[in-house]
């Protein structure tokens, strides 16, 4: 997931670069950005049912925060309004129940240093915990770039902070 986005993303940036050259030019348009990002939200929240501590699937969030970061940043850029293009209230529950574990996962101890970690666990945790910062930190810049009278970031902002922990 995480190399097909570079991918996507970044072919579509050399393109957009290369006006002239238009032979076998892919550019990611505004709705597959939305499409893609919102499989990456709902990979993330189906993550959500592994349960307390550490599970496998708690890896893939953090592979797939990565993904959401890095279509979330293009689209910012783009000024791509993604979010919106699906209907708000099917949306709004899997954005908020991925951004709750998202949240959960960030909590997760990081230490500065590789010697503060007793075990290859705990180092493990402060890895899944770095990059769930990295997904929840492009999230909430994302819909920041949006109006705050915004309907679907004012119920999402209501929704996710009022949300019972995962």
């Amino acid at each position: 997931v995480l190399t097909l986005t570079e991918y996507l993303v970044e072919s579509t940036l050399e393109n957009m670069s290369n006006v002239h050259d238009n032979s076998h030019s892919y550019i990611l348009s505004e709705e597959d950005a939305g499409r893609i990002s919102a499989l990456i939200v709902g990979a993330i929240s189906s993550c959500s049912e592994s349960g307390a501590g550490m599970s496998p699937a708690h890896d893939r969030c953090a592979i797939l925060s990565y993904a959401l970061a890095r279509i979330l940043t293009f689209s910012k850029l783009q000024s791509y309004c993604i979010v919106l293009q699906h209907n708000p209230s099917t949306i709004l529950e899997i954005y908020t129940q991925a951004a709750t574990l998202l949240f959960d996962l960030a909590s997760w101890p990081v230490f500065s240093s590789q010697d503060r970690y007793t075990n290859l666990h705990e180092a493990k945790r402060g890895t899944i915990s770095i990059a769930a910062r990295s997904g929840l930190s492009s999230l909430f810049g994302y819909l920041n770039s949006f109006d705050r009278s915004d309907s679907f970031v004012q119920s999402f902002a209501s929704k996710f902070f009022s949300s019972a922990p995962v």
